[in-house]
């Protein structure tokens, strides 16, 4: 699969994670025996990941790396690793899908968030996701708007 960088605006963290399985399916096969990942900021929505994730019929590809939950050691066989955005330090991810990452999530992280933010979106190697309920940071949304620039000229009432 050729390198990408997209955004799904969904309407909750649970349409959020079923979008991440569902994309998850394809690149199991697109990239095999390559370590895929899904992070999050919040450790609350990190968790509810999981719990949708573990109930999923991927799950047997998965691990889940957490500071209070513990850590498991990688297998060649679990090739999806699920982590906080911190968790994934050091790692890299052919496929990465970063959840939860709404203004008023990263708001949180004050003079932190473009820190964490550069810390995810430097863990992708081919393929970055990220997907949010309403609004994303502006300077997102800028980054989008740099790397998949429109297809057709704007019209007027576009750009006013």
């Amino acid at each position: 699969m050729p390198s990408s960088v997209k955004h799904f605006e969904c309407g909750s963290i649970e349409s959020q994670a079923d979008q991440i399985i569902k994309n998850l399916k394809i690149q199991l096969s697109a990239y095999p025996y390559e370590l895929l990942g899904v992070i999050c900021p919040l450790k609350n929505d990190l968790k509810l990941l999981w719990n949708i994730i573990a109930a999923s019929d991927i799950y047997n590809y998965c691990i889940f790396q957490s500071s209070e939950e513990g850590y498991e050691q990688f297998d060649v066989e679990k090739s999806i690793c699920v982590c906080s955005m911190s968790g994934a330090k050091g790692l890299e991810f052919r496929a990465l899908h970063i959840a939860g990452i709404d203004k008023e999530n990263i708001n949180r992280f004050r003079d932190r968030q473009k820190k964490l933010v550069f810390t995810g979106i430097t863990r992708a190697k081919t393929a970055l996701n990220f997907y949010y309920n309403n609004i994303m940071p502006g300077y997102l949304e800028s980054a989008f708007a740099t790397v998949n620039p429109p297809t057709t000229d704007p019209t007027l009432d576009d750009l006013f």
